[in-house]
């Protein structure tokens, strides 16, 4: 698995965030004996990055994190997008995505970071992410 983190479009929803989600993913994906890169940051990133790191690293799973689009007054929130056998030119339908992930009335950031690291261990046991997993 590897693990990409961004601004995306929201630097501040990484800031409140990641201290917490960090932590709770990479104890779930250790709990669940899961081989994982070293986490690396991207700047600009956009979830496509994740195809050609995924492809070039040889990962199984990519998981991207980045701040999202800012909307309903909300400026703190995080997505994470799942994609099993990444690789450039794949479909967004093969992304599993999680969102929301903020303490202002989403999912908490430790709690989002366990729950990833259970989808990633699942995703890997299927074979599938996006629309091909059923949830």
């Amino acid at each position: 698995v590897q693990l990409i983190i961004g601004e995306g479009q929201s630097n501040r929803g990484l800031e409140k965030s990641m201290p917490e989600l960090l932590p709770a993913l990479l104890q779930g994906l250790q709990s669940n004996k899961i081989n994982y890169g070293t986490p690396c940051f991207v700047e600009y990133t956009r979830v496509g990055i994740g195809d050609l790191i995924g492809q070039e690293v040889g990962a199984k799973v990519v998981c991207v994190i980045l701040g999202e689009r800012p909307g309903l007054l909300s400026w703190d929130g995080l997505g994470c997008y799942i994609t099993y056998a990444p690789k450039v030119g794949i479909l967004e339908s093969k992304r599993t995505c999680v969102s929301n992930i903020q303490d202002n009335g989403g999912k908490p950031p430790a709690e989002a970071g366990a729950y990833i690291a259970d989808l990633i261990a699942r995703i890997l046991k299927e074979g599938k992410s996006g629309v091909d997993l059923i949830i």
